[in-house]
């Protein structure tokens, strides 16, 4: 946010009387107007202005011409105001403020460099002018030059220490730099100076984001809308927050007023769609992917974004198409190759999915994610001994948490439930926060009859996993507190989970057991029922009912469960 120079702002009142003759205007009055201020349109302050230009005894041309330049910009004629200012300084070349408004004209321009250089020539004619520092290091922050534009911003504060501007500049200048930490506590100052800086609310919660301090980062942007409810960037962020925390819901909610409040807001739209889609509404997110590309044809992302999106809803045919296109405007761009061989693959056209991994590696031979991509495929052929060498080099050549649990994901399926285990726990070391890893883990710990292990990674998986995922946890946690004996913790569980989400069969049919195990059956029969109406083909829980109904007398029932059991077995 840069500072701009007021000039001689003067508040008048301009009254407009009747008369049947035209008496010449008084100069004091027209100086007056040539000021501008409250009650003064921008038509009069320029007319005036104008008029005293127009006379050659005039004095104080120099200012004359940074008034009018100031009404001008107002009216958005950037071009004519920087005409003006170029006259003021040359009629005063020690004319300091002239040159910021002028470095400011350029910034409205982007001609960054130009800005810098007046701005460099008011700091020599004004060493103690804060605002020109300020400015500059506005500019110099655009130009990527950040280290600049931190020293630019830090002399500002030096000469103006209770401005809340300087340090809201400053710390976007650090959050550029990718120092949050600092950016975080420049906008907690900006903060302390302006409790009402809207601004300095959201860009500090763009600092949080970027810290994965989430919960900070939505309260900022939750402070930010209070104080500006039409600010749809706010909005547009507070929805990226959710969406980081693993929040769909109210992402969506906050992407939707986001681009209620600006309808050309395409980022916000692609946000919005990629939330659809992560949702399963492929519909709504193939219609915000749309509306972008009809504003910009060639977004290469968004148009990626949606073939992603057709080929998941199985429209294959208009994926490739997608990715064709996408193709056309980026040959170069391997994870679009990537992107549409999983659909080939999707399609079964195994050939023609190896070839475009394989031009995929071509434009990024340690590209791990393609290799883990095709060892997927080559286990679904059966392809075992290539799968697993995918899998090996998916992580040789980027030995991330995802590669290592994608590798031991295959390895557990494979019965290698040790080495399994072994991926899990690298994977962990890398991301600690990996809830899949720990779900994962928990899975291959049941398998080798470590109950209790398992429990403890359930417990940490439930801990980091998205709100949409923990109902699914608990449930597991739920039948492996079961194992271990644990039947109090595992019904509590179950309860959490209904609590959650109250269309999981799974959590039915596992508080079933419990309480059939326990003699209850009335309570077991009905969760048993709930899960079935639920997930008819849930095999496990015809089998288990029919030991109840066996044993309440309804040998008819029971057997009937048992066929169903065996059937969908």
């Amino acid at each position: 946010m840069r500072v701009y120079v007021a000039w001689g702002l003067v508040a008048v009142s301009v009254i407009a009387a009747t008369s049947y003759f035209h008496a010449p205007v008084p100069r004091s009055l027209t100086e007056t107007v040539c000021k501008g201020g409250k009650g003064v349109a921008l038509n009069q302050q320029i007319s005036a202005c104008s008029d005293l230009l127009a006379d050659p005894a005039a004095g104080g041309r120099s200012g004359l011409y940074q008034q009018r330049a100031g009404a001008l910009r107002r009216q958005g004629k950037i071009d004519e105001a920087i005409a003006d200012l170029t006259q003021a300084i040359a009629l005063d070349p020690t004319n300091e403020t002239a040159y910021v408004s002028r470095g400011d004209y350029y910034d409205d321009k982007d001609q960054d460099d130009s800005a810098v250089h007046d701005y460099d020539r008011a700091v020599a004619l004004d060493p103690s002018d804060d605002t020109a520092f300020n400015n500059r290091g506005y500019a110099y922050n655009r130009l990527g030059k950040y280290d600049r534009a931190v020293a630019d911003g830090s002399q500002a504060i030096k000469l103006m220490p209770r401005s809340a501007v300087h340090y809201e500049n400053r710390g976007e200048a650090w959050h550029n730099k990718g120092d949050d930490d600092h950016a975080v506590a420049d906008y907690s100052q900006a903060i302390a100076l302006n409790p009402t800086y809207a601004i300095a609310y959201r860009d500090r919660g763009d600092a949080y984001d970027n810290l994965k301090q989430y919960d900070r980062a939505i309260a900022d942007y939750l402070q930010a809308i209070q104080l500006a409810p039409n600010d749809s960037v706010a909005y547009n962020n507070l929805g990226c927050a959710y969406d980081n925390d693993g929040d769909n819901q109210n992402a969506l909610i906050a992407f939707n007023q986001a681009v209620k409040l600006d309808p050309d807001y395409t980022l916000a739209i692609d946000n919005r769609g990629q939330i659809y889609a992560r949702l399963g509404d492929y519909e709504h997110a193939i219609a915000d992917y749309s509306r972008v590309l009809a504003q910009n044809p060639k977004a290469e992302n968004t148009l990626r974004r949606r073939a992603d999106a057709y080929g998941d809803k199985g429209d294959y045919a208009k994926a490739l198409a997608d990715y064709a296109a996408a193709l056309k405007f980026a040959p170069a761009d391997g994870a679009l190759f990537n992107n549409r061989a999983l659909v080939y693959g999707r399609q079964g056209k195994h050939d023609l999915a190896l070839a475009d991994f394989a031009e995929a590696l071509k434009r990024n031979p340690k590209d791990g994610t393609v290799f883990a991509n095709r060892a997927s495929l080559f286990a679904g052929m059966g392809k075992f001994e290539l799968a697993r060498a995918d899998y090996d080099a998916s992580v040789e050549t980027e030995p991330t948490a995802e590669h290592f649990r994608s590798r031991a994901d295959f390895l557990d399926v494979r019965g290698e439930v040790d080495a399994a285990v072994a991926d899990y726990t690298r994977a962990l070391t890398l991301n600690p926060s990996d809830w899949m890893a720990y779900n994962n883990r928990a899975v291959a710990r049941v398998n080798q009859g470590k109950d209790a292990l398992a429990v403890a990674d359930y417990t940490n998986a439930v801990r980091f996993a998205p709100a949409a995922s923990r109902a699914a946890v608990y449930v597991r946690r739920a039948a492996a507190y079961l194992a271990d004996g644990q039947d109090g913790e595992a019904v509590a569980d179950c309860n959490l989970a209904v609590s959650l989400d109250s269309t999981l069969a799974l959590t039915y049919s596992v508080r079933g057991r419990i309480y059939a195990g326990k003699g209850y059956d009335d309570l077991a029969l009905r969760d048993f029922d709930t899960a079935l109406r639920l997930n008819p083909k849930l095999a496990d829980a015809y089998s288990r009912r029919a030991e109840v109904k066996r044993r309440l007398g309804d040998e008819a029932g029971a057997a009937a469960d048992f066929f169903k059991a065996k059937a969908g077995s």
